[in-house]
């Protein structure tokens, strides 16, 4: 591998991997923390996941709190004139983490809304789920053991 894979965290994914020790959000989490590659989320997408997790999943809140200390980036959401450009390539509620995965210069947007982005080729990031960038990664894994 040339370069860290960059991984930016969509809420529903970043709540996934810490309400469950066991899915490929969890894992890519673990492999962050250890410096296998990298991940980051804005602030919105914190804030997001402080509100719901303490609405509906308390028990989890420290871990995330854990989690992102330990494992993420946490970046400045966007201005207003650099969202307007993605305006058209995602769900409205969705447009500033479109944006901020791609100003931050992400491989992967981490989602299960995958459908909520329609990106064009005029940027760089994909859209993924956290299984199938799991699978990706263990494809190289196993190229590098070839």
């Amino acid at each position: 591998m040339n370069k860290t894979i960059k991984l930016f965290f969509d809420s529903d994914a970043l709540i996934a991997g810490s309400a469950s020790k066991s899915g490929a959000s969890f894992i890519l989490l673990q492999l962050c923390e250890l410096g296998l590659i990298e991940g980051a989320i804005s602030n919105q997408v914190y804030k997001e996941c402080s509100r719901n997790l303490s609405l509906k999943l308390p028990e989890s809140k420290p871990f995330f709190t854990e989690i992102v200390r330990k494992s993420l980036l946490v970046i400045n959401d966007p201005p207003e004139t650099e969202i307007k450009s993605f305006a058209k390539m995602a769900h409205s509620k969705d447009i500033s983490i479109l944006a901020a995965a791609e100003k931050w210069g992400a491989d992967y947007l981490v989602t299960f809304n995958i459908k909520h982005y329609y990106p064009t080729d005029k940027i760089e990031v994909k859209i993924s789920t956290p299984g199938k960038i799991l699978q990706k990664i263990r494809m190289l894994l196993n190229e590098l053991s070839d």
